[in-house]
């Protein structure tokens, strides 16, 4: 293969680069993930796409089509670091909203976040003063003796990735949200040996595939999401409630786990008496009460559907009983904080997980049965 030769195959293969992720820019849906993280996503996708489109420029450079000169290759230099450490900031956030963790929601916590991108600019300044970073070699630009820590820096984000999720492996309790995490853990592995090797052998170009393969294994897991997740309320649906169950069934003779079922009370006189979009938002504001309780317990929040929930808990320290009553308190303190026009109550009824015991279809209708009992005594008591 002669030389001109082999640069046509790397145009090629940028060119798919492209393709690829723009064809992931314009399938984020809605329904796949919330406004915030499609927002991140497709941030992510810019600087790859950006960062692909300087990386061809700098093959341009190296195959004499043209030169840039020395200022355009240092401008080129600039953006190639610069898109690349934004790209891996941007997937870093997905996947830490994906653990849970709260603190990347907040902007002034992601600014500190944005500490490494920051450095690598200031690093690509020192040039103007100093070669141990970049320096000119006629109309090239050459590493310099420290280029290696503008390197570990634009990479930082990957190993912090492992680390986070490994910690969140170890403490988490549910056997389910571990296995998601432990998912996470080993996707950062892989970018994190590549950008070793890379490290080490200079010649083994790397990055390209592995951020297009990030962006790929997110839209691909942000997918299987989108279909087992309800879209009015953002929990899971109940297909994923029926998966989940299956999933934990080997944990039921050694842990005390239940099943709730929770509908809501007087929900159609809401719809009659205000509106659908009341009714809707009487939905969501139980969901996310539902939500809370999750976020403090590990327990797992699903909209079974129409105005009715479902929970399923291991309760090692607290009788169903006692949890009943958390959750309907749950959901009356948020109306309350809402100040809505008419009272936000649910009925809750349970059913005991056992190994050799009944079935899903058994279990909802035992818990079904009980709900409905109290619902009918909450009638009752306000006539």
């Amino acid at each position: 293969m002669t030389e001109i030769q082999y640069y046509f195959r790397d145009f090629g293969l940028e060119f798919f680069y492209i393709a690829m992720a723009m064809l992931v820019f314009w399938n984020i849906s809605q329904k796949m993930v919330t406004q915030w993280e499609k927002l991140i996503f497709r941030k992510a996708i810019v600087c790859y796409i950006l960062y692909i489109l300087t990386d061809t420029l700098w093959y341009i450079n190296d195959s004499n089509m043209h030169h840039w000169g020395r200022r355009g290759m240092y401008l080129i230099a600039v953006m190639y670091a610069m898109f690349h450490v934004g790209c891996n900031y941007n997937i870093f956030l997905l996947c830490m909203a994906r653990m849970k963790y709260e603190f990347v929601l907040t902007r002034t916590r992601r600014i500190l976040l944005m500490m490494p991108a920051l450095l690598v600019f200031l690093l690509h300044l020192l040039p103007m003063c100093s070669s141990g970073i970049l320096y000119y070699s006629g109309d090239y630009i050459e590493l310099g003796e420290y280029y290696f820590v503008l390197q570990i820096i634009s990479g930082i984000y990957m190993p912090m990735l492992f680390v986070l999720a490994a910690a969140k492996v170890k403490v988490e309790k549910n056997p389910v949200v571990r296995k998601e995490d432990r998912c996470i853990m080993i996707f950062s592995f892989f970018p994190c040996v590549c950008y070793m090797i890379e490290f080490f052998f200079t010649w083994a170009t790397m990055k390209p595939y592995v951020l297009l393969g990030c962006i790929v294994w997110l839209f691909l897991l942000f997918q299987n999401r989108g279909l087992n997740t309800d879209f009015l309320t953002g929990l899971n649906n109940r297909v994923r409630l029926e998966m989940y169950f299956h999933e934990i069934s080997g944990y039921f003779e050694e842990k005390s786990y239940y099943i709730f079922m929770m509908d809501m009370n007087d929900f159609k006189s809401i719809n009659d008496n205000f509106g659908h979009v009341e009714g809707d938002r009487a939905l969501v504001l139980t969901a996310e009460a539902l939500r809370d309780i999750a976020g403090r317990t590990g327990c797992f929040v699903a909209r079974y559907g129409g105005d009715e929930f479902a929970v399923i808990g291991c309760l090692e320290e607290m009788d169903p009983e006692r949890f009943g009553r958390m959750i309907m308190a749950a959901v009356e303190e948020k109306a309350e904080g809402e100040k809505l026009p008419y009272p936000l109550t649910i009925s809750v009824g349970y059913a005991r997980c056992l190994k050799d015991g009944h079935t899903f279809r058994q279990l909802i209708d035992i818990a079904d049965e009980m709900m409905y009992r109290n619902k009918k005594r909450v009638k009752e008591s306000t006539r």
